[in-house]
């Protein structure tokens, strides 16, 4: 059984816990965006994760910055290649 903690983003650090983020921004993205390549979402959320938490003066709202950007980047590629 999972922990409270591990059910409520709230309770978790951004920084401390980025993986578990990243991993919640990845199986976000992917859903949303199926025909997108896996391992470009990975290393954009990675990225994207990593350059805003270097630079925060406030962590809170990193993971929604990062899957908010990361899905107009991936909306923006696939409209280019459906413009095609």
């Amino acid at each position: 059984m999972t922990s409270n903690t591990e059910n409520n983003s709230l309770l978790l650090n951004p920084e401390e816990d980025r993986e578990k983020f990243k991993a919640r921004i990845i199986e976000t993205l992917r859903a949303r965006y199926p025909n997108a390549d896996e391992s470009s979402i990975e290393q954009m959320a990675h990225n994207k994760y990593e350059d805003l938490l270097d630079n925060a003066y406030i962590s809170q709202h990193i993971p929604t910055l990062v899957e908010g950007e990361v899905s107009s980047e991936l909306a923006d590629s696939d409209e280019d290649v459906s413009k095609d």
